[in-house]
């Protein structure tokens, strides 16, 4: 299977993602500011969603331009590490698979631990996490371009 087959997929799958999350946003009982204010939490919620899918998106478009081969694999999970081994001697691919599931363990956390205390404490509290793992990958980012410039 070429790659630009499992790029169309992703893209796919997260413009369906994306085209559901608004689709299920509350409408406002009237057309004013008071009734848009209302809805600030789902109004927030989904600006969150949206984000990050699509720094996602953004993410694995970046990865997928230094994919030569691919090998079918069934779980999004295990992606850049199954991308590895067909792409051996492509040791660019490899560095910025390996540098990208570094980058996820601690997003990956902050995502969980987010979960448990909204499941368990304050249910809000989702939506900081998802903001506080994005903050944490654009700081990230910024300090990796800026090193980069540097030299």
């Amino acid at each position: 299977m070429g790659k630009e087959r499992l790029i169309a997929f992703t893209d796919a799958v997260l413009a369906i993602i994306m085209t559901i999350l608004v689709l299920e946003l509350e409408k406002p009982d009237a057309p004013t500011i008071e009734a848009f204010f209302a809805l600030r939490q789902n109004f927030f919620a989904y600006f969150l969603s949206f984000f990050w899918l699509g720094s996602l998106w953004m993410a694995l478009n970046t990865l997928w331009e230094k994919v030569e081969k691919i090998s079918t694999t069934v779980c999004n999970w295990f992606l850049h590490k199954a991308l590895d081994k067909p792409n051996e001697d492509n040791k660019e691919l490899l560095l910025a698979t390996e540098a990208y599931r570094r980058l996820l363990i601690p997003d990956i956390a902050i995502k969980a631990v987010g979960f448990v205390l909204a499941t368990t404490v304050y249910p809000p509290i989702m939506m900081y996490s998802v903001l506080l793992a994005a903050a944490y990958i654009i700081t990230l980012k910024h300090f990796k371009d800026k090193a980069i410039a540097m030299g």
